[in-house]
């Protein structure tokens, strides 16, 4: 038994030999280009261990241990909410269901009663109103009175907006 151990390492040991020299000596060309890029990346090398240090801080102070209770209490509660959240949604969509109550579909349903030809009457008649002249009782451009002055319009466009000024105290 021992001599097919030490058989199987040499065997192992002189196969994997060339690869070894290879990455040795690979190793050896490729060392001072690590060297620069080393030297190249030395700043966020020490901003990632200083933020690793930061977040890593309540490990090393034991500070999860003193908020172990509000920890447990938080996950719990939120555990607790979601549950009920989930219930609640299962409920409202199984009644809904059964009383046949969808607020979304019937506010997408279309409006009944009124065909395509009704429709095109109706817009033809607005369209003759909108040509024919003097339709509008206000007129959307102020009018000339004979005086030469303008006629008042009623509404709250004929009305003077005043501001209130800032008091200084």
């Amino acid at each position: 038994m021992a001599e097919t151990i030490v058989a199987i390492r040499a065997v192992l040991y002189y196969t994997s030999l060339p690869l070894a020299k290879l990455l040795h000596g690979l190793a050896i060309i490729v060392s001072p280009f690590l060297a620069v890029v080393h030297f190249l990346f030395l700043p966020i090398t020490y901003l990632v261990h200083a933020i690793l240090g930061i977040v890593l801080l309540p490990f090393k102070v034991q500070l999860l241990e003193k908020i172990e209770t509000i920890y447990v209490f938080l996950s719990i509660a939120g555990l607790i909410g979601c549950l009920t959240g989930a219930i609640l949604h299962l409920l409202f969509n199984f009644l809904s269901s059964n009383f046949n109550i969808d607020a979304a579909a019937e506010s997408r349903a279309p409006e009944q009663g009124r065909s395509l030809a009704a429709y095109r009457v109706d817009r033809r008649k607005k369209k003759k109103k909108v040509e024919s002249p003097g339709h509008s009782s206000i007129p959307s451009t102020p009018t000339l009175q004979r005086d030469g002055g303008l006629k008042k319009q009623p509404g709250l466009l004929a009305q003077t907006i005043v501001e209130e000024e800032d008091s200084d105290f």
